[in-house]
């Protein structure tokens, strides 16, 4: 694992991922809920929740191609290939610590949508933090949502799950991904156990 956030370090639009990573590593929960089928990745950019589920589904499978196609077209064709090659190393890397985490991911599922106000602080530092990541003017940002996705993953022979924050923006009619709210996230302290009480 420490090889993994070496790797990290080195780009920061990969910090937020390694932590969604570390964070169902150290305080998955066991639920009673079940993974919906994966969303068509042909579908990523058709709204907040599908590139959400696309984007963390492409995290937990290591499948940097579809990682990057969460991101908007423009940023991805201006990556050097240094850039390319570091996403696909840390993509592999990340799939090995999990393996070597007994670690197996199950799938995911949307918890549901947040509209980020137009005049709130967390938009406007949102879109300055969406511009200056991926070089886009920040008029061109037309809506911001955080998504809740539930991740499933089998650790130990334990079904367990974690709900992550992922904000998404809009830009004319696609949605993309930006990170996950890293200084929020959150875990679901409902057992299997409990939901059957």
């Amino acid at each position: 694992m420490l090889h993994l956030f070496r790797t990290v370090f080195s780009n920061r639009h990969i910090l937020p991922i390694a932590l969604l990573l570390l964070s169902l590593c150290l305080t998955g929960c066991t639920g009673s809920s079940e993974p919906a089928a994966s969303p068509d990745t042909s579908a990523t950019h058709t709204a907040p929740e599908n590139a959400a589920r696309v984007f963390v589904e492409a995290l937990y499978t290591g499948n940097s191609d579809t990682l990057l196609g969460c991101f908007p077209e423009d940023y991805v064709a201006n990556l050097s290939d240094s850039d390319r090659k570091q996403y696909a190393t840390w993509a592999e890397e990340s799939l090995a610590s999990l393996t070597s985490a007994d670690m197996k991911f199950l799938g995911t599922t949307s918890q549901g949508t947040e509209d980020i106000s137009e005049d709130s602080d967390d938009y406007k530092r949102d879109v300055a933090d969406i511009s200056l990541a991926f070089g886009i003017p920040s008029d061109g940002i037309d809506a911001i949502r955080t998504v809740q996705v539930r991740i499933f993953c089998q650790i130990s022979g334990d079904k367990k799950y974690q709900d992550i924050p992922i904000i998404t923006f809009k830009m004319g009619n696609s949605w993309y991904v930006s990170t996950s709210q890293d200084s929020s996230l959150t875990t679901s302290s409902e057992s299997e156990t409990d939901a059957t009480s």
